[in-house]
């Protein structure tokens, strides 16, 4: 894990984890608006993102986009960048 391109991301090493489950299915940005707007799932919160400086969740160009920083369902998603 890590990288060497980038103050922030080093140094690289090995991470090792714990058996976890995950989906079969990718869910996106517009998969996840309509169980929030259904009132099924927590509004994401508004998380940092260098690479997407208008918000990740909220940006139309990034609705196919899996979705990320939240979790809801019994379910944990990943975190993104």
């Amino acid at each position: 894990m890590g990288s060497d391109l980038l103050p922030n991301e080093q140094p690289v090493h090995t991470v090792a984890l714990d058996a976890f489950w995950i989906d079969q299915f990718e869910v996106t940005n517009a998969q996840y608006r309509q169980c929030v707007t259904a009132q099924h799932c927590p509004e994401p919160p508004h998380g940092y993102s260098d690479r997407h400086p208008n918000g990740y969740y909220s940006d139309p160009a990034l609705a196919n986009y899996p979705v990320a920083y939240v979790g809801g369902g019994g379910w944990l998603l990943p975190l993104g960048g």
